[in-house]
């Protein structure tokens, strides 16, 4: 089945935090701009809904990160609503990683990637409706 718009962008989210702890900041740069290739425009609550979305489900979590110890706190639930917005600078140090609930939706969900490897659009790849 085909995913819509609000999964495709989850799906972004999720593969953006798969490979290390990602800031909200770069994980919306990013996924503007795969998304943007796909013919997708995405703004930053699109990246909060899917960042909230993906930890309620419990495919990722946020962290706190530090440079002292603890080094990395996991953040029960969420941090507060106003201080992921991946525009905010004001705080640096909210991290989102997948969990393993996430990395098995991911590779269920990998025929859906609409990319290559080299983040060029797959022929024949289109947009969903809604």
């Amino acid at each position: 089945m085909r995913m819509n718009r609000q999964e495709l962008v989850r799906f972004f989210v999720l593969r953006e935090v798969s490979d290390d702890y990602e800031e909200p900041k770069h994980i919306g740069a990013n996924v503007a701009s795969r998304a943007g290739i796909c013919g997708l425009a995405v703004s930053a609550e699109d990246i909060r809904e899917g960042l909230i979305a993906l930890v309620q489900s419990g495919l990722a979590k946020a962290y706190l990160l530090s440079g002292r110890e603890p080094f990395v706190t996991e953040i029960e639930g969420l941090p507060p609503s106003d201080s992921f917005l991946p525009s905010s600078n004001d705080f640096p140090d909210y991290y989102f990683l997948i969990t393993d609930k996430g990395r098995e939706a991911l590779s269920a969900w990998a025929d859906q990637w609409p990319l290559d490897e080299e983040d060029e659009l797959l022929p024949g790849w289109s947009p969903p409706s809604e």
